[in-house]
């Protein structure tokens, strides 16, 4: 069984903002994918989402016929075949099914107590915090003031390690109000059970009329399967419902990739995700790097020395090295964006960062220490990064790529190069490294370097013109 491959998001939106502020729906999606791979699919769900600007979903593997299990709050304005269109492109060869369940009424929610009043969130104070702060960069004080409200909800890991369950429920029969709140009211009731943890059910269309989600110990399995197979049994022989059940299972303690929506949200706006380069980049950040987008803390020097020695960062081919592999990578994959001016947590620590780039800001699971250390003006530093893809990479991609400075706070400026899918296949050279010339292609994760018989498979799965062709 796989690790989890994300960050997790330990705050999450009131499920009535995102409907009534960022005008979004719920949908869970049922994925089926032939052959099925764990880190293809997570990273062609995360492709996904960000090509729909869809910023809160989560991914859940499964056991049985179905992969996955994708729970995605979408923009009312995007059409579900787009999404469905948008997961199958980047499976590239493999075969994909996908089946939604949209939510039209939350039933019940286990972290959600009480709808929001939504005059009261555009006027009061914590109302105002949100809308104008990144939950990701609230202080302890923001964090309890917009907790107490109830806009935001904690999601405190528990200490039992709990598998997660949904059960969609079907009936033969057109379900009228009264036949669907008795049956809303049978399976509530068939929640208050013990060790019967996270329950939320929704009413629906699409592949069920009703989905319950909810968590138990692995050792309570037995008996909670019992307990709703006689209640799953009971509404079936129901004439007036007659309902049947189907349950899906996830293995593991935490979804394979879990993103929120944690940037401040504005209410004038709401009709569609703002589109701004600010927006989509701080997006990006606090996703962090997928199959489309690779981070860099600096293109010229080694800031890694600057935090552990507390010198002047100095100069390295390995770090504009890390550079051309990361666009030559790119455009042999189908392009994306290098964002440069940020560094992971898991490599250096924020309080350590900090001593060293006193203005540095977190944002997700990286430190954005921008890249103004390293610049003299931006024409200049834009003809140096030009220069430096020119010379590395063959053929040179120059004239196709976009590179921009985005302010993403006070005092942080990040550089920024959007790659496209390259037209040709891309060899890159190493200052650093001996060897002539290298094939670099972003797969998943991580930037690969393939050789024989590995870019031979690659290339045949791949066709591209050759330049001289």
């Amino acid at each position: 069984m796989p690790e989890t491959t994300s960050t997790r998001a330990r705050h999450v939106w009131h499920q009535d903002l995102h409907r009534l502020v960022a005008k979004e729906r719920l949908h869970y999606w049922l994925i089926e994918m032939q052959p099925y791979d764990s880190v293809k699919a997570v990273d062609a769900i995360v492709d996904a989402m960000t090509s729909c600007r869809i910023r809160s979903y989560a991914a859940w593997e499964l056991i049985g016929q179905s992969d996955i299990l994708l729970k995605a709050w979408q923009p009312n304005n995007l059409d579900c075949e787009e999404v469905r269109e948008a997961i199958s492109a980047r499976t590239m060869r493999t075969e994909i099914d996908a089946y939604y369940f949209q939510v039209q009424r939350p039933i019940r929610h286990w972290m959600w107590q009480k709808p929001i009043d939504e005059q009261k969130f555009l006027f009061d104070v914590p109302g105002e915090l949100l809308r104008s702060t990144n939950v990701a960069m609230a202080t302890p004080t923001q964090l309890r003031s917009l907790e107490e409200s109830g806009y935001i909800g904690d999601t405190k890991i528990p200490r039992k390690k709990l598998i997660q369950f949904f059960m969609r429920f079907e009936s033969t029969k057109q379900l009228d109000q009264n036949n669907s709140a008795r049956l809303e009211e049978e399976i509530l009731e068939s929640l208050a059970i013990e060790n019967c943890y996270h329950g939320h059910l929704y009413r629906g269309n699409g592949i069920s009329s009703h989905l319950l989600a909810f968590r138990l110990p692995l050792s309570h399995y037995e008996l909670v399967s019992s307990h709703f197979a006689k209640v799953v049994g009971r509404l079936s022989l129901d004439e007036t419902l007659n309902v049947r059940s189907i349950t899906h299972t996830s293995g593991l303690h935490e979804p394979l990739v879990r993103r929120e929506q944690l940037l401040p949200c504005h209410p004038e706006d709401s009709e569609e995700l703002p589109d701004d380069q600010v927006a989509d980049l701080a997006t990006q950040l606090e996703t962090g790097e997928s199959g489309s987008v690779e981070i860099k803390g600096s293109a010229f020097t080694d800031v890694g020395r600057r935090i552990r020695d507390r010198v002047k960062a100095p100069k390295s081919n390995v770090i504009s090295d890390n550079i051309v592999k990361a666009v030559a990578g790119l455009l042999n994959a189908r392009g994306g964006r290098v964002i440069v001016g940020a560094l992971e947590n898991d490599a250096f620590s924020p309080t350590v960062v900090q001593a060293a780039f006193p203005d540095a800001k977190a944002i997700g699971n990286l430190t954005l220490i921008g890249v103004g250390a390293e610049w003299r003006n931006w024409d200049h530093y834009e003809r140096r990064i030009r220069e430096l893809l020119q010379n590395q990479i063959h053929p040179s991609p120059a004239t196709q790529l976009d590179l921009n400075v985005v302010s993403i706070d006070a005092g942080i400026d990040l550089l920024t190069i959007d790659v496209p899918q390259g037209q040709t296949h891309y060899w890159a050279t190493m200052k650093s490294k001996q060897s002539n010339q290298f094939f670099f292609v972003r797969m998943g994760m991580k930037t690969e370097s393939l050789v024989g018989n590995e870019f031979e498979n690659h290339r045949n799965a791949n066709p591209r013109p050759t330049p001289w062709s």
